[in-house]
């Protein structure tokens, strides 16, 4: 259902949302460039077909907020709980953003683009994120804790720690280069002599 106050293919640059009040809780095809969101109240809204280019989103609220099919480019995106979202069409792409102490526990994001991000301490415990890639992305201290993360590709993924005993990975991909991340757990040590 629309909302009467529905924006449609706006374009949004420069603006501080902490100054200036979002008019709109329903975005279609919108575009926001190097808009300030920090720590901005948006529960409930909805944002879909939207794009978001270096934009401060840390610390949104976002309580029931939807995304759907949503573009995330040089954005901050630290202390996010998106598992506080609408579930319901999630889906979303990241791209040299940072996500560090975000929260993703639970959802089902299947086939979700990481590409060149910083993912430290991001919480993906009970997740689907199954058919995921994580292309060049940091993932220091990011927990995954029965997690579904079956034909994942992490061959460029540096830094993260996942132990196959705890975790769904039937054709998930790494590299020879980072297949230490799944030993840490056992405690092995890893020489190159």
């Amino acid at each position: 259902m629309k909302s009467n106050n529905l924006q449609e293919g706006e374009f949004y640059k420069d603006v501080d949302f902490n100054l200036t009040k979002l008019e709109s809780s329903d975005f279609e095809n919108c575009n926001f460039r190097n808009c300030n969101f920090n720590s901005c109240n948006l529960k409930a809204f909805r944002f879909t077909d939207c794009e978001f280019f270096e934009c401060d989103m840390s610390n949104v609220q976002i309580d029931k907020t939807s995304f759907r099919n949503v573009t995330f480019i040089g954005c901050k995106l630290i202390g996010i709980y998106f598992d506080q979202c609408n579930s319901i069409g999630l889906s979303f792409s990241f791209t040299h953003c940072n996500l560090s102490y975000s929260s993703f526990i639970n959802l089902t994001i299947k086939k979700t683009i990481f590409k060149d991000c910083i993912l430290h301490d991001v919480d993906f415990s009970n997740a689907d994120i199954s058919n995921s890639v994580f292309g060049n992305c940091d993932l220091t201290h990011s927990q995954f804790h029965f997690t579904n993360l079956e034909l994942c590709n992490f061959s460029s993924a540096i830094n993260f720690s996942i132990d196959p005993s705890k975790n769904k990975m039937k054709g998930a991909k790494f590299s020879q280069d980072n297949l230490s991340g799944l030993l840490n757990s056992f405690g092995i040590v890893i020489t190159t002599d």
